[in-house]
């Protein structure tokens, strides 16, 4: 009998998302412009899990706020590798590890402005002081330190802060079966290295930006 041929199989698909998040609750103008410069770095290995890495951005914002008001903003990365599977094959029959990861980051910015009235914020902005809780986020669930009100000419106070989030990378990595013959099309695992349980959950950072 003649033995069927022995082949290797390499498949890898990825994507890469920017998302974005606004909330603004302000009256009066506003301008906000910010620049991330981003470093990011995926690496694959047959002999382990894919790797998803991103750098410490680099943050430039300039921002302009005239009213009274709050609001909010928050730009992110996804990066991920839906498929990645190195193996042997025998006819339709593929065996070998297939991993799955995903990484993400999050730079938040948040801002507050008070002219002094004290309509938006309790008894609003009269001394050069600590005030608890003016300065809150959005879209995460962490809060800056205590943050300081910024006096000017007009007693008007401003808040500005921002964070970095990255939460700890998803991966997934198991020993897997294809069968890719039309009448079947299945695959079963027949090994989990569970890798997310070394990892655990949570976050790798979450930190405060330009603290005062």
């Amino acid at each position: 009998p003649i033995s069927p041929p022995l082949m290797g199989k390499l498949q890898i698909a990825g994507d890469f998302e920017l998302p974005y998040f606004f909330q603004s609750d302000m009256a009066g103008e506003f301008r906000f412009t910010v620049k991330v410069e981003l470093k990011l770095k995926i690496t694959v290995s047959g002999s382990g899990a894919p790797t998803v890495e991103f750098k410490e951005p680099i943050v430039e914002v300039v921002k302009d706020f005239q009213g009274q008001g709050k609001t909010s903003l928050q730009v992110g990365a996804h990066a991920i590798i839906n498929k990645f599977f190195i193996g042997l094959c025998v006819g339709p029959i593929c065996t070998g590890p297939y991993a799955q990861a995903a990484q993400t980051f999050y730079v938040g910015f948040d801002a507050y402005v008070d002219d002094g009235t004290g309509l938006a914020f309790g008894d609003g902005c009269v001394n050069e002081v600590v005030y608890k809780n003016k300065l809150e986020t959005s879209f995460v669930d962490w809060e800056y330190p205590d943050a300081v009100c910024t006096l000017d000419g007009t007693k008007s106070g401003t808040g500005f802060g921002a964070y970095l989030k990255i939460p700890k990378t998803r991966v997934s990595v198991t020993m897997t079966t294809f069968d890719a013959s039309p009448l079947t099309g299945l695959s079963h695992v027949w090994h989990d290295f569970k890798v997310q349980d070394e990892i655990g959950e949570g976050d790798f950072h979450m930190k405060e930006l330009f603290p005062p």
